[in-house]
């Protein structure tokens, strides 16, 4: 399990990076994104997410990847693209992390 938690420290390290060479004024806010999500709905992925646990299955992956494009779409939404709405980046936000989505009377927000 241990090799497994070095592993994904490095990951976590790498794939910031390459997010903030692509997206350096969007990257920070993005992976405050990312943990804002997961610190309310899914604990065990934001262990995965920080690099603070192991990940045996994989999972860190998909996050990673999340990161990266909620990046790209702060950065359209900082540029005027008029769909980058904080609506939409909130739709598309839960939805690449297969998270629930906001409803009406009784859904969670």
């Amino acid at each position: 399990m241990q090799e497994h938690y070095k592993y994904n420290q490095a990951l976590t390290k790498q794939a910031y990076q390459l997010v903030v060479d692509e997206y350096p004024q969007q990257a920070e806010r993005a992976y405050q994104n990312v943990a804002a999500y997961l610190r309310k709905y899914d604990k065990r992925r934001l262990g995965f997410f920080l690099g603070e646990t192991g990940d045996p299955t994989g999972e860190a992956v998909d996050l990673y990847h999340t990161l990266y494009l909620i990046a790209s779409m702060l950065y359209e939404a900082d540029n005027g693209n008029p769909n980058c709405t904080p609506q939409n980046i909130d739709i598309y936000s839960r939805g690449f992390l297969r998270l629930p989505f906001a409803t009406i009377k009784g859904g969670k927000t």
